[in-house]
Order: structure tokens, then C-alpha cells, then sequence
């Protein structure tokens, strides 16, 4: 409705009013128009996260308002600047703050935020065909050929083409980025929440400016799954990470998990770690070890669940008659285990055992803890060299499509860049055959359950 106010009454009370001014320099007052448009809508992401969607809409409402007065008001004694080319880009700014969210949700259907860039060149084009097309009817339907004319209507397409080619340049980079992200497989859980498959861990990384830069780099590439840990000690770096990005928390997926010292006291602890994590809510939380107070730490979690605290609960590290237990004790099954998995340990028996319940697995040593052999074995190497991809890139393609959820540890730019690299190519049935002959059992973490006893029921964790 806006704007067919804005072209059906506003341009030929222009057109009537600063009659000396020509139509094609009324067509021209609408690139600065387009301009702020598009720049607003850039802007349009990080204003949404700070007023909300409602609140840009009105602003942008209000700002439309204003500019569709001050057309009207305005005097030709004012100068082509203030009399036009001033409201237009005042009209620009209201457009790109209504139209975009108006257009992204109404039309398009996704969240505003999103739509930015988008809804901007959408508008931008929208409004340039209009007024370039009228001074091209003008200029040659004219008796009297004006030479001044013909130069602004040069500058005209000349600007358009710069600007159009800007913002194609523009979109191929947005493309390029958002593409991996776009292609990323996610997983239903057996409570119905949808999980990325692939993300990063941040086990071993410091607290502090390299786990951030990691988390921040990996947000860039496409990575929308960050599995952190109150052990890790790193969580207040992951919030820190998350919430300097234009990324809605909404996309973003957090796992952690509680250690089995904060086990007897579940409750405050998941208070806590929703402090150091700057969150409202843990997306998956898991017990990490399988040692300690388990029962009453995974009621907790249950609890947390109820009250909207954590969306799904899960486990990590449990085998044997604590993992039977636990299944059979919790009323809430778990959505996934995560647990040590990759071509040399692929847990069948496990697999097996959980597909009663709809659990997932999650892997962590995903590459073999870097073993040589494994990321030398000819038959892996093979199919690497097919699909022109690393060993690396090829097992972790193998568990995208064997189900299981991973996420490989790096603080290094060009290897996060080439995980994510492992959805524009699929292996084949007989390749995915190929590498299950791989399965030796054979796991690199190998602590009986009483030397975990010993070892992590005395780590007592800081917050």
C-alpha cells in the first residue's frame, strides 16, 4: 500500500508541483532513493536484533511518513536538493526499514532478519525500472532534443550499471557464503527438535580470544553447531562469540554439558552455565561422564527440560550397565550419546542398542585422533583423490551419511574451511561399504570405568 502511495499520488504531485523540474531529473531523484533503500536494508539485521521486528516496521513506518510530507509540502524555491533529492532519500530510508520485513515475512517467508540484502536490491529494482523507463519515453518523445538530457540519462544508466554490478558481486559473495550452510543436512531427534549434523567442537581450546575468533570464524563459513562444555572451560568465549555475530540465536545450535562434579547440585549449575553462555536456553545438554550421582543429575535435566531451560537432553562417554540403566530409568530418553566414533570405532553394537529408543550419535575423536594410519589407508585415499577432497574431508563426508553428528576441533581458518567443505559431493553405496570394512573396534580412549572414578570425581571444575 505504501508504495502505491508513494508512485500513484506522491510522484505526480512532484511531477505537478516542481514543474521545473524536468521528468527525466524526477526520475533521477529516485537512484539516491534506491541507494539509502539498499544500504537500510543492509542494516536492517543488526537494528532487528536491537528493536525487534515490530518495533523496525513502526520506525520504518514513521520514517515513510515523514518523507511523503515533506514531498508534499516542499517548495520549488527550496533547490532540486532540498525540494527532491532530500525527501526521496528520507523516503528511501522508511522504505528499506518497512518494506524489507514486510517483504521477507509476508511474501518470502522467512525472518526479517535474513532478508536484508535481499528485500533491498528487490526494491532497488523495483523502483529504478519506473522512473529510467519514464525518462527514456520523455526524452524521445520530445520535440526538442536536449543535449543536457541525454547526458543525464548516460549518468543515469551509467550509475544503475555500477551500482547493479556492485551488488552483483555483493550477492555472489553472500552466495558463496551461505551456500555451504544452505546445503548442511540436519537431523530430526526423537523429541522433534531438528539439530545441525555438522558443527565445531572447542575441546582443548583456551578460554578467551581463541576460542572466539574460532566460534566467530566458523559462523562466518556456515557452521550453525558449536559443542562447548562446562569442562572445556570455554563458555563464556562461545557466548561471547555468539552474540557478536548478526546471527539470530534462533540458528545458532549450543550444545554443553554438565561434569560429574556439578551433578549433585544440577539445578544451579544450569543456571550458571545459562549465565556464561548469555542464554535463555540450552538447545542440548548433556551428563558427560557416566561416573557420579548420574540418576539425580539427569532428573535435573529432565526438570530443566519442563521448565524451557534446555530444548534436549543427552549423554556422552556412558557404556555398559550404566548406560542400560540410565535407559531404562529415564523417563525423558536421551536424544543422543556422544561418544567416540570414526572408521577405526564405529560403534554397531551401540547403533543397534539405541534404535529402539530413536537416539542419535554424536562423535567425537571423529577423525581417529589424527591417526596416521587411518588418514593414510589406501582405500580412503582412493576415494579422496576421486572427489577431490582430503582423507579428512572424506571420513567426515562418511558420517553425514552413515546419521551420526559430528563436529571436528579447529582453531586454524583454512581448516575450518575445508570441513565445511563436504556438502557438494555424495559417496556411493559401495564407497560407504568400503569404508565399514575399515571397523577394527578399536577406540584411542581406552580408561576403565574405575580409573574414571579416579580421575574425574576429584576434578572439582571453576565457574
Amino acid at each position: 500500500m505504501m508504495a502505491m502511495l508513494t508512485y500513484w499520488f506522491i510522484l505526480p504531485q512532484i511531477m505537478q508541483k516542481m514543474y521545473h523540474f524536468s521528468p527525466l531529473q524526477s526520475g533521477l531523484a529516485f537512484l539516491p532513493l534506491t541507494i539509502v533503500n539498499f544500504i537500510a536494508a543492509l542494516f536492517l539485521p543488526r537494528l532487528t536484533r536491537a528493536l525487534g521486528n515490530s518495533k523496525v516496521m513502526i520506525l520504518g513506518q514513521v520514517i515513510l511518513l515523514t518523507g511523503m510530507i515533506l514531498s508534499l509540502v516542499s517548495q520549488p524555491e527550496w533547490g532540486y536538493f532540498y525540494a527532491m533529492i532530500f525527501q526521496m532519500m528520507i523516503i528511501g530510508l522508511g522504505q528499506g526499514w518497512l518494506l524489507a520485513p514486510l517483504t521477507a515475512v509476508g511474501v518470502a517467508g522467512v525472518p526479517p532478519e535474513l532478508s536484508g540484502a535481499a528485500s533491498g536490491l528487490t526494491n532497488m529494482m523495483h523502483q529504478l525500472g519506473g522512473p529510467v523507463g519514464l525518462s527514456i519515453v520523455v526524452l524521445f518523445s520530445s520535440s526538442v532534443i536536449d543535449l543536457s538530457a541525454y547526458y543525464h540519462l548516460i549518468m543515469a544508466f551509467i550509475t544503475v550499471f555500477l551500482l547493479i554490478g556492485f551488488l552483483v558481486l555483493f550477492s555472489r559473495t553472500q552466495l558463496m557464503k551461505n551456500k555451504r550452510r544452505k546445503m548442511q543436512t540436519q537431523i530430526v531427534l526423537n523429541d522433534g527438535n531438528i539439530i545441525p549434523q555438522f558443527g565445531l567442537g572447542v575441546y582443548q581450546i583456551p578460554e578467551g580470544e581463541a576460542t572466539e575468533n574460532a566460534v566467530k570464524e566458523a559462523l562466518r563459513l556456515g557452521y550453525r553447531h558449536i559443542d562447548t562444555a562446562h569442562a572445556y572451560q570455554n563458555e563464556r568465549s562461545v557466548g561471547r562469540a555468539i552474540h557478536s555475530s548478526e546471527i539470530p540465536n534462533s540458528e545458532i545450535w549450543i550444545t554443553s554439558k554438565l561434569w560429574p562434579s556439578d551433578y549433585d547440585d544440577a539445578s544451579q549449575t544450569i543456571e550458571r552455565m545459562l549465565e556464561r553462555l548469555n542464554l535463555k536456553q540450552i538447545d542440548l545438554l548433556l551428563l558427560h561422564q557416566q561416573v557420579g550421582n548420574y540418576r539425580k543429575a539427569w532428573i535435573a535435566l529432565e526438570n530443566a527440560v519442563k521448565e524451557g531451560q534446555v530444548k534436549s537432553i543427552g549423554i556422552s562417554n556412558f557404556d555398559g550397565e550404566r548406560l542400560v540403566d540410565l535407559f531404562n530409568f529415564a523417563d525423558i530418553k536421551p536424544s543422543v550419546i556422544q561418544v567416540e566414533t570414526h572408521p577405526y570405532h564405529q560403534q554397531v553394537e551401540l547403533q543397534e542398542f539405541l534404535k529402539p529408543y530413536g537416539t542419535k550419535i554424536e562423535s567425537w575423536y571423529p577423525l581417529g585422533h589424527g591417526d596416521k594410519n587411518l588418514l593414510d589407508e589406501s582405500r580412503l585415499k582412493k576415494i579422496a583423490q576421486k572427489y577431490n577432497k582430503t582423507v579428512a574431508q572424506i571420513i567426515l563426508r562418511w558420517h553425514i551419511q552413515e546419521g551420526i553428528i559430528v563436529f571436528p576441533r579447529s582453531t586454524l581458518d583454512e581448516h575450518l574451511a575445508e570441513n565445511i567443505n563436504i556438502f557438494d559431493f555424495e559417496l556411493s553405496c559401495s564407497e560407504i561399504k568400503e569404508i565399514r570394512k575399515l571397523n577394527k573396534k578399536q577406540p584411542y580412549f581406552t580408561m576403565t570405568y574405575e580409573e574414571q572414578e579416579k580421575n574425574f570425581l576429584s576434578w572439582k571444575l571453576k565457574d
